[in-house]
């Protein structure tokens, strides 16, 4: 199974469980939202198209530069921030990041005190009404200085899946943004 439809698998499987759980509570059921209730599994014609989209070298190109030790406040976890932020820009997203830091608590004389964090907040459209929400987070542990933990499974792929996941639907989201504008120009025409 190719790594595309694995993860579209997922998502599927993630929008199901909160309707399986209670479906008389769960968020994609609200009376207000005109998409309630409208999942639906996906055709095997429409999955092997979606699946299609996938580019493992693009991916790839994508996962290179995250694949290094990211702990916070260091040069590589500056290095990857810069990485997706230039990439989300290159999309034409709106990015903007929330700078913080924290206390951690004491793991040796390397790491310890007040560390710098970084959110990064990628928007296609922030002026739209309903957006689409990805998240991972880009860092890696730190668990001793002699210790080349690069956290591939756990924060640099999944961040890699994200810009992949911005880089295919950028296109469609434009496509889609400009279906609207022309809406909006008929209509006052008329």
């Amino acid at each position: 199974m190719s790594l595309s439809r694995s993860i579209l698998m997922i998502i599927n499987l993630l929008l199901g469980v909160c309707r399986a759980q209670n479906p008389a509570t769960c968020p994609l059921n609200r009376e207000h939202d005109a998409y309630a209730g409208n999942v639906q599994k996906l055709a095997d014609d429409k999955t092997q198209y979606l699946a299609s989209l996938n580019n493992n070298e693009a991916f790839l190109s994508l996962l290179h530069p995250i694949m290094i030790r990211r702990v916070p406040g260091t040069t590589n976890h500056a290095l990857v921030r810069k990485h997706i932020i230039d990439t989300l820009e290159s999309y034409e997203w709106t990015v903007e990041t929330d700078d913080f830091t924290s206390k951690i608590p004491y793991v040796d004389e390397d790491m310890n005190g007040q560390v710098p964090f970084s959110n990064i907040i990628a928007t296609w459209d922030p002026r739209a009404s309903r957006r689409l929400i990805l998240a991972c987070h880009y860092d890696s542990l730190y668990q001793n200085r002699h210790s080349n933990f690069i956290g591939a499974t756990d924060s640099a792929v999944p961040c890699a899946i994200l810009l992949d996941v911005a880089r295919t639907l950028t296109p469609y989201l434009r496509q889609q943004q400009e279906v609207s504008i022309n809406v909006l120009n008929k209509s006052r025409k008329n």
